[in-house]
């Protein structure tokens, strides 16, 4: 049976050593869990998965992305249009709308914007609607006024300086 383990900001357990930081308490973290990872193969009967997912994979030490560690590299995008209209739909699904409010014209604009982003926003929007049906004692839909109100403020949280370091980091 196949057991997998999941590392969420592997960066974080794994940052790249230096030789200046010979006193690092990292200096000794890292090889130990690389001696670890290592030795769940020998394991009988048990195959292991590990899997580690980060935003920052150039601050991973390059020991752990040797075969046999973590091996391979999956990058996984911003989300295209199908998956920002899925993302707005499962965020909105109980917020009333506006007629004003065309989510394919919202899925467009957000070109560019992460899933996290684009969550946000709802919270984001869901919040005033919320606040402002509280103050004025009258409940009205989320409308295209609200979603351009936070759009002022909220940018996309990936740079395209950032965008080119992963599809560096990505490729061989």
């Amino acid at each position: 049976p196949a057991r997998y383990i999941f590392l969420d900001e592997v960066e974080s357990l794994t940052p790249p050593r230096r030789s200046g930081e010979s006193g690092s308490v990292m200096q000794r973290v890292v090889p130990q869990i690389l001696n670890e990872l290592d030795g769940f193969d020998k394991k009988e009967g048990h195959t292991l998965l590990f899997l580690g997912a980060t935003n920052e994979p150039w601050n991973i030490d390059s020991a752990i992305m040797r075969p046999g560690r973590l091996d391979e590299k999956i990058y996984i995008g911003l989300p295209d249009a199908p998956a920002r209209r899925k993302i707005l739909e499962m965020n909105l699904k109980e917020v009333p709308l506006a007629d004003d409010v065309d989510p394919d014209e919202l899925t467009k604009r957000l070109d560019g914007y992460s899933g996290a982003d684009i969550a946000y926003l709802c919270r984001k929007v869901s919040e005033a609607a919320f606040e402002r049906a509280v103050e004025k004692n009258v409940e009205h839909p989320v409308a295209l006024r609200d979603f351009e109100q936070v759009l002022l403020k909220l940018k996309p949280s990936v740079s395209r300086f950032d965008l080119d370091r992963f599809k560096k980091f990505q490729s061989p």
